[in-house]
């Protein structure tokens, strides 16, 4: 049960990261300089963010499938993490 909760709190941490950074990218591009930009990649037919800068105006948005995704890649690192450590230590020198 306890490497359950730790991955699940990883996978929520790397989901609040992905929030704050589609919160902070379109301020740190306004802040180098870019006056006219727009981003919305999009897997399966969704987008996975919305990022559009025009003059002195942006729009961030994060979405439900970047969320999701973000989500189970936290889970992925975390278990792949935990394995490789495990290797590492059940190695014989």
């Amino acid at each position: 049960m306890k490497i359950f909760l730790n991955a699940l709190l990883v996978s929520v941490s790397a989901s609040l990261l992905y929030i704050f950074i589609m919160f902070v990218t379109p301020m740190f591009l306004m802040m180098t300089g870019s006056s006219a930009f727009t981003s919305s990649p999009e897997l399966f037919g969704h987008a996975l963010y919305v990022l559009n800068i025009a003059d002195q105006e942006f729009l961030s948005k994060a979405t439900n499938l970047g969320l999701i995704l973000s989500f189970i890649l936290g889970g992925v690192l975390y278990y792949g993490g935990r394995t490789l450590r495990n290797k590492r230590l059940h190695q014989s020198p």
